[in-house]
């Protein structure tokens, strides 16, 4: 076949496929301000998922109308500072357009202190915990991040639990979740704490809730676009992962969750058929 016939042919197919709806359509995600004005930290999240060839961004500023979350697939709310819980708890219509947009049935995506909206909101009736840490720039012997059980699709790619997390310099940083023998009540707990050579089921970071229609994954710290971190390829995997979820696009593997158990061992009966012992032989 001549080079040129072949080029056309091969131009054809892709515009034939394109049009025929084989182009993956873009997960509109809807990226909430904590305030008018956006921070380092909104600037660096926003440049990603605008960079992002999954996601179609939509900035959504809290004073302003929220008419666009009708269109979006996935609604994400980072606070990833305290001040940022602050400010945006003490305006009450920031809970009430929250709960409109959980009514609505939209997927929503909580991270770091967004993570106390859950009880707040009265979905959540136990109040998450905060935990300070301290993280060295230690190489890889201080590196952080989540673990799941047996597999979860946030985690696909990510060989069921990933370090997101590595300083290059020593940080202060927060964790929330559930610590010891707390649980929470209505959600289910997706990733517990991974530290080097260490998995700490009992620091329970992440949690899925299914209300009304509406999926909602919050994820308890570590999320930090303006930090300086060697792991941030992950990060921005493991997020990538959780608004595909959110969305209904990544659907493997199948989801599991830690639960509650007391790890002790328990006597169970067991019928097997009956067998005959082997002959006894003397060795020399």
């Amino acid at each position: 076949m001549h080079a040129c016939t072949r080029l056309l042919t091969i131009s054809l197919l892709i515009t034939s496929l394109s049009c025929s709806g084989w182009e993956q359509r873009k997960i509109n995600i809807g990226y909430i301000y904590s305030s008018d004005e956006p921070s380092l930290e909104d600037n660096n999240v926003c440049d990603w998922l605008e960079a992002n060839n999954h996601f179609n961004l939509k900035r959504i500023k809290t004073r302003a109308e929220y008419s666009m979350i009708e269109d979006c697939d996935v609604i994400w709310l980072h606070l990833p500072q305290s001040s940022d819980y602050y400010k945006w708890s003490q305006n009450p219509m920031n809970r009430e357009r929250l709960r409109k947009i959980i009514e609505k049935g939209k997927s929503l995506l909580l991270t770091d202190y967004a993570f106390l909206t859950l009880h707040d909101l009265g979905i959540e009736k136990i109040r998450p915990q905060i935990k300070k840490i301290k993280i060295q720039d230690d190489w890889l012997f201080d590196e952080k991040g989540f673990q799941g059980w047996l597999g979860h699709p946030i985690f696909k790619g990510l060989f069921g639990g990933a370090f997101i997390f590595d300083a290059v310099e020593d940080q202060d940083v927060v964790l929330i979740g559930y610590f010891g023998k707390n649980f929470p009540a209505a959600g289910k707990i997706v990733g517990v704490e991974k530290s080097y050579i260490t998995i700490h089921r009992q620091n329970r970071l992440i949690v899925e809730y299914r209300k009304n229609k509406s999926t909602i994954i919050a994820i308890g710290g570590l999320i930090h676009f303006s930090y300086k971190n060697r792991l941030k390829y992950n990060l921005k995997k493991l997020i990538e992962n959780s608004i595909l979820y959110l969305s209904g696009t990544l659907k493997t593997p199948a989801p599991t969750y830690w639960e509650k158990h007391d790890y002790s061992p328990k006597k169970i009966e067991l019928k097997t058929k009956s067998f005959r012992l082997p002959d006894k032989r003397r060795l020399n």
